[in-house]
Formats: C-alpha cells, structure tokens, sequence
C-alpha cells in the first residue's frame, strides 16, 4: 500500500509529497538510485530481479526495491553484490561500468551501502564458518582493516554524486547488526573471539560511514546498525541472518530486515 510521505529537498526547491491519489505524479517526478552491495542488492530476497547482471543477484525484496514501492519513485538500481568502495567510484566489476554512472543530473534520491566489502566483513565471516572454502590462514583483526583508507573512498564517492547530481538527496546506509551486542549463539557459529572480532570490525564500519557522512554537506545517514540493536542474528525477531543455510543467504538481511530498514529511509524523508 503507498504511504504517505514527502520527499523534502531544499536541493531541486520542492517538497515532493505521495499519497494514493498523488502516487502516479510522484511516480513521474522522483528519480531514485541505489548504489551499494549486496546488503543494498538484497541477495536472496525473493525473486532475482529479471534481466539484471546475474552476478549482483539483486534481490525483489531489497530495501531500494520496498522503499521504491513505498514512495512510488521510479528506481535506477545499480547496486551489486561483492562490490566495494572503488566499484561504484571507478572500476568495474565483472565487465560492468562503475555504479556512480547511473547517478545524473535528474537525480533525486540516492541511498548508499558500502564498506563491508572493503574490509573484508561479512566475506571473512562467511569463509570462518567454513563457506566459500573456509578461512584461508588466520583471521585477520579487527585493527588490521583499512578504515582510513574506506572514509577516504566514500567520501570521494559522495563527492563525485554530489558532483553529478547537485540537487539530489544523498543518504548513506549503515550496515544492520548480525552480532549481538556481546557473545555469540549457535545460529551464527562463531566462537566467542571471532564474534568479538566481527562485533569490532562492525562497530568501526558503522562508525567510519558516519564519520564519512560528515565531511560532505547534506549527506544524511539512516543508521540502521544502531536501529537493529535487539534484532541481530541471535534475537527471536532479526533483520539479518546467521550461517544456517534455511535461513536465507548467510549473514544478510532478512525480509523483515529489508523491510525496516526501507521504512526507516521513509521516516527520514519526511
């Protein structure tokens, strides 16, 4: 069902709002782009998205496709599994253009999710609990991952969508919890020191995207790492899975996730 909501942007000098009647304008006027990886593609949320770059197994119930359906705003999704930082900016992956290429000038809306990749987040996670070949040698820690050189990337990734687009809205996604906020449980299947280890990699992620956000005027963040608390992998209602291979996709959002976190884009909007 469309919901209310006004997309307010002092950057194109008009208030956007959406109700059933008004769906079909707002459908025609709100230019929406999400970049980002997997946790913005929605990897195994419902049907893949037909005629989409199979290996961004893009997701029908991802939060830019729900938000989408919310707001009634025409979506532009480039966003990508395994992708990082430099895969929107400037490189390519798998032969596809970077993502920032699908952002111009009649953008209105862009969400970002990103940084996991660089770090080697959920892809060390998934490979300590024995998938994609296990763990090749010691887990790195959590201070050995490139966190200044990732606020540099999103900044310059923000910088360059500003660039393209100078009246668009720009929001950066953090990544919802998998972790507890202390031990481990048996759905993850991690030991109580590799739980410490992606609980600090997770915390310095969220906290390097905030950081990131700062140093770019009007960039907004939606901070779903600290709206999922009580809805990790381990809680009784959690928006992101764990490694047992009924539970959808490991260590990534669930639809209930998906579905909260375009709901908190919403809120924002307003």
């Amino acid at each position: 069902m469309m919901k209310s909501v006004c997309i307010a942007t002092a950057l194109v000098g008009t208030l956007y709002c959406s109700d059933a009647s008004a769906a079909k304008k707002l459908q025609s006027e709100v230019h929406y782009v999400a970049l980002g990886s997997s946790y913005a593609a929605g990897i195994g949320l419902g049907d893949k998205v037909p005629n989409s770059p199979p290996v961004c197994m893009r997701g029908e119930g991802s939060y830019p496709r729900v938000l989408a359906q919310i707001i009634g705003a025409r979506l532009t999704d480039a966003s990508c599994s395994g992708s990082t930082t430099k895969q929107i900016l400037d490189k390519r992956q798998a032969g596809l253009d970077p993502q920032i290429q699908a952002v111009t000038k009649d953008t209105d809306l862009v969400t970002i999710t990103v940084g996991g990749n660089d770090l080697g987040y959920v892809g060390d996670m998934m490979r300590t609990t024995g998938l994609f070949g296990g763990l090749q040698g010691q887990l790195r820690s959590a201070s050995a991952r490139p966190y200044t050189e990732l606020r540099k990337t999103i900044v310059a990734v923000l910088r360059e969508v500003r660039k393209r687009a100078p009246k668009s809205r720009i929001i950066l996604v953090t990544y919802p919890d998998v972790l507890p906020e202390n031990g481990t449980c048996e759905r993850l299947g991690l030991n109580a020191g590799e739980a410490d280890t992606f609980r600090e990699i997770a915390k310095q992620l969220a906290a390097t995207t905030r950081s990131a956000a700062r140093s770019i005027q009007g960039t907004q963040v939606v901070d779903a790492a600290r709206q999922s608390k009580g809805h990790d992998a381990c809680s009784a209602q959690p928006w992101t899975t764990g490694s047992h291979p009924n539970e959808g996709f490991a260590f990534h959002p669930t639809s209930a996730g998906a579905q909260a976190v375009a709901e908190l884009i919403e809120k924002s909007l307003s």
